[in-house]
């Protein structure tokens, strides 16, 4: 298995935001878990995921994926 990890931080003294994430796999990757889970995923050439995420804190991505 492989790992992905991204994280954001909420910027001290901004408003709330709502960030949109898209994170494509590599080529023959399949998903085995999200956390959290994606609000959409696609499968073009490649499989893509779709996250948003509610900044009012700071907030992770993290994707376990096999080749």
């Amino acid at each position: 298995y492989q790992r992905y990890h991204l994280t954001f931080q909420k910027q001290p003294g901004t408003l709330h935001e709502v960030a949109s994430v898209q994170v494509t796999l590599p080529p023959g990757a399949r998903t085995v878990h999200t956390t959290p889970a994606p609000a959409a995923s696609y499968a073009l050439e490649q499989s893509i995921l779709e996250f948003r995420l509610d900044l009012t804190t700071d907030q992770q991505i993290e994707i376990l994926y096999e080749r």
